[in-house]
């Protein structure tokens, strides 16, 4: 049976996962013996999360840290994927038995799940050694569905001019922008009061980039001063800070079901690198676009359409992807010079959970 120390330790570790924009759209509802996890419809639903695409992958993510956490204190988690047929019902159901070796339970995992964050910080200029690389792949090919993808050394640079390009078409995409800026919490008051959203301190912004962030609010600012060429040789600049640049593969089949899967597949890659101390720093928004031009194209301009799709062929043959996968994380990945000038905040585990005993 869970008690209440274990459902708050649970619900910690699950809220300690990654979600787009910080948005940590879950809600849970714990018994003695299950934790139930739903989507927050308030949270989830933006134009980048498509049909909820993004959210669902952070319930994975979630998932598998609340598997980490059980385990650690001494259960064995049985994760019952339910899918998404409301939002206000049950996605995943996680259930729990007693270890018979609960004494001897390695907590080193968990301190893991306390500590990988977000490293925004420059590559210290070492490429990351094969063994280290075939670790975290492990790591993401434990069902098989799953695998990881990297590009190192001069092949990272067809990767790199496809993310950034995939920049360009964000940038200038007016309805993304817009919803992109109110992620950002501006002062150090406004995210310690929401808890959530992106800290502008993690961004590892300098003076200046933070003064030009905050102008891009200023519709006039951007359609001026910001040229296509500008973002894409900034953000090609910053990829190629890396020792190499990645992505989870899953399945093509990208179902609610199948998103959560490979939320959890992700997390664990993302719990790998850091056990092998790892830099990682998403640069996600291209599988999303994607899907909204897979699905919704009316939604986006013509013109982004085909630069998405052209984009996307790019990334597929950089990393050998097949038709019948689909790219669902990007991400720059580095020995970092550093760790992080700050993490990012989580809400209280009680303003996402209702406790029923059965």
């Amino acid at each position: 049976m869970l008690d209440d120390d274990d459902i708050r330790a649970l619900a910690e570790a699950g809220a300690a996962a990654p979600t787009g924009g910080n948005a940590q759209p879950w809600r849970l509802r714990a018994t003695g013996k299950s934790l139930e996890i739903s989507l927050d419809e308030e949270r989830s639903g933006a134009f980048i999360d498509v049909d909820r695409t993004s959210s669902l992958l952070g319930l994975g993510s979630f998932v598998e840290n609340v598997s980490v956490a059980a385990r650690v204190r001494g259960f064995e988690p049985t994760v019952e994927i339910l899918g998404l047929t409301r939002v206000d019902e049950p996605v995943v159901r996680v259930l729990f038995d007693l270890l018979e070796t609960r004494d001897a339970i390695d907590g080193s995992a968990a301190l893991l799940v306390k500590t990988r964050a977000t490293n925004r910080r420059p590559w210290n200029g070492e490429t990351i050694d094969t063994e280290r690389i075939a670790r975290v792949a492990a790591e993401t090919e434990v069902d098989r569905a799953h695998r990881l993808v990297t590009v190192s050394g001069e092949a990272r640079a067809s990767v790199a001019n496809a993310l950034a390009e995939a920049d360009v078409v964000r940038t200038f995409n007016r309805a993304y922008m817009d919803e992109m800026l109110t992620e950002f919490r501006w002062t150090a008051e406004e995210a310690e009061t929401t808890r959530d959203g992106i800290d502008l301190t993690t961004l590892e912004l300098s003076a200046s980039d933070r003064t030009g962030l905050g102008m891009m609010r200023k519709r006039w600012f951007v359609s001026l001063f910001l040229s296509r060429n500008r973002i894409r040789s900034m953000n090609r600049a910053a990829l190629l800070d890396s020792s190499h640049l990645a992505a989870v593969v899953m399945p093509r089949d990208a179902r609610p079901r199948q998103l959560v899967a490979a939320g959890q597949a992700v997390q664990r890659t993302w719990l790998a690198a850091t056990a092998a101390g790892l830099a990682i720093q998403p640069w996600c928004t291209i599988p999303f676009f994607y899907l909204r031009a897979e699905r919704y194209a009316d939604s986006l301009p013509e013109r982004d359409v085909r630069a998405i799709e052209e984009i996307m062929d790019s990334l597929r043959d950089a990393w050998r992807v097949g038709g019948d996968e689909r790219v669902i994380f990007t991400f720059r990945m580095s020995i970092p010079d550093g760790p992080p000038a700050a993490l990012a905040l989580r809400r209280a585990w009680t303003d996402f959970t209702t406790i029923e005993r059965d």
